[in-house]
């Protein structure tokens, strides 16, 4: 019976935490902020794609490229994903 008690509590504690975090986030979201929410990105699109020219012109290899920016190998193919298909060296 005890352990359904702390079973039940735990319960309404979860709840409240949910309901708490909705709110948070619905008030985020109505002054305008939500845009700037989360991790912030390495570098803007446009700038990487300038840099990633060098790559697909043959100027440097994209492991020196990732080197230059200090770039994981996982961001720079994320990055990739985001530049128009047209100037794509890798799919």
């Amino acid at each position: 019976m005890l352990i359904e008690l702390y079973a039940a509590m735990a319960q309404a504690e979860i709840e409240k935490k949910e309901k708490r975090q909705r709110e948070g986030i619905d008030s985020k979201k109505a002054r305008g902020e939500w845009d700037d929410y989360g991790r912030p990105a390495v570098m803007p699109i446009d700038e990487f794609s300038e840099h990633y020219q060098k790559v697909v012109s043959g100027e440097i290899r994209p492991f020196e490229l990732m080197k230059q920016l200090g770039m994981s190998k996982s961001t720079y193919y994320r990055y990739i994903k985001k530049i128009p298909t047209m100037t794509r060296l890798y799919k």
